[in-house]
């Protein structure tokens, strides 16, 4: 059974753009939080921003890493989340212990919740750029 969400619509320099951000929970001690996340194929990883990594009471678990983005290379550190869920209808999906990546300062911030590769190992996606759709389907693999 496939999970169907449609783009959302967020202004951007005074224009209107649809984007493929789908609702997700993320749990952390012991606390749930809704946000919409990016889903976006060509990062490696999730990336948490650095606001909503204070929220989530993230710590390092790791050595630092420098990350090549679009436009410069940053410093994350990795951390755990303890579950994302993601549901729509009567379907839904929860997956623990994630590995995401998050900046300790503003000057490495993302305004964007990423979910990037570690995702994509979970769903099958398929982006419907035209329709302004994205597709999860629960992968066989994990």
């Amino acid at each position: 059974m496939s999970l169907i969400f449609n783009y959302k619509t967020e202004k951007f320099d005074g224009e209107q753009r649809k984007l493929p951000k789908i609702p997700i929970k993320i749990m952390n001690n012991d606390n749930y939080y809704e946000f919409a996340a990016l889903v976006d194929s060509g990062s490696d990883a999730i990336y948490i921003p650095y606001e909503i990594s204070k929220l989530l009471g993230l710590k390092s678990l790791g050595k630092k890493e420098d990350v090549e983005t679009i436009g410069q290379r940053i410093t994350l550190y990795p951390s755990k989340i303890d579950a994302l869920v993601i549901h729509k209808g009567n379907r839904r999906y929860r997956f623990n212990y994630l590995p995401v990546l998050f900046p300790k300062s503003k000057k490495y911030d993302c305004p964007d919740l990423i979910l990037g590769r570690v995702f994509f190992e979970l769903f099958d996606i398929t982006f419907k750029q035209n329709a302004n759709k994205i597709i999860l389907k629960r992968s066989n693999k994990k």
